[in-house]
């Protein structure tokens, strides 16, 4: 969905490296996590006749219109691995991290740090969100804290902008003004909360921890330096690229690869009983 910023050169770096290796070289388009601009760069590299293909989804939590060019994909004997999320329907091989995991881990570090009303912002057309947030869910409940809907904000790609717009912050920060704690999609929405937080004299930490996912570059580049749990980045591109030389060189379907995460602890989180000191 993008190859210029965030976690992005990572993955493509990974990628490159292995199949450079290889002796394969690698092209890059870009869906901007668009339907169309999927369907358009499918075609395309069909009719060049590449061996293979990589593939970030868009919007993987819902359904999607170009699943018979996959389908066409495998008629065509061109195997294809998906990274971050997938689309269920295909059954794909795919290289994903544990979101699942990484939500119960920023849920069980804020419940150690003495939190006990946590709220969260997830996205809700990428699978990753819905695995982030079944995380988030499962160890909420675990520690026997209740969830309120009114306190889990949800959002879609195109949402993104209009969630921190000068019109909508005050109603998003009023949503969250009982949570101790927020837990955020990824480094990017965390990094939008936190100034939307001290642009309103909320103090990050001391009046609200926020956990972050990615561990990105712009985790340390923020006000506040995010909590944030891990993203495999380059690691994860070459597993990626290494499941797809191998169904490409011996013709048979490879195991999907769910890679682990972990907590990285920087300036966002507090204990609770550090607040309004």
């Amino acid at each position: 969905t993008n190859i210029t910023d965030y976690i992005f050169p990572g993955i493509t770096s990974g990628i490159e490296d292995v199949l450079t290796m290889n002796g394969y070289s690698m092209t890059l388009g870009v869906t901007k996590n668009r339907v169309e601009l999927e369907h358009q760069q499918l075609v395309s590299l069909m009719n060049k006749g590449v061996d293979g293909i990589i593939i970030e989804g868009n919007r993987s939590a819902l359904p999607n219109p170009n699943l018979h060019l996959y389908r066409e994909l495998t008629e065509k004997g061109i195997p294809y691995v998906f990274i971050n999320g997938y689309y269920e329907a295909l059954d794909p091989v795919y290289v994903v991290t544990n979101d699942r995991a990484g939500g119960n881990m920023a849920v069980d570090y804020l419940y150690s740090r003495g939190h006990r009303r946590i709220g969260g912002i997830f996205k809700a057309d990428d699978r990753q969100g819905h695995e982030r947030y079944a995380g988030f869910s499962e160890s909420v409940v675990a520690h026997g804290l209740s969830i309120n809907d009114d306190e889990v904000i949800w959002y879609t790609t195109p949402d993104l902008e209009h969630l921190f717009s000068k019109g909508e912050e005050t109603r998003l920060l009023r949503r969250l003004s009982r949570c101790t704690a927020v837990v955020a999609y990824n480094d990017q929405v965390a990094i939008r909360l936190i100034q939307s937080m001290l642009r309103n004299g909320i103090r990050v930490p001391l009046d609200k921890s926020v956990i972050g996912f990615d561990n990105s570059s712009i985790s340390d580049l923020s006000p506040v330096r995010i909590t944030s749990i891990t993203h495999p980045g380059e690691s994860l591109g070459r597993e990626a690229a290494k499941s797809l030389l191998d169904m490409i060189e011996n013709g048979r379907r490879t195991e999907s690869v769910v890679m682990d995460v972990e907590i990285v602890v920087k300036d966002s989180t507090a204990l609770e009983d550090d607040r309004n000191e």
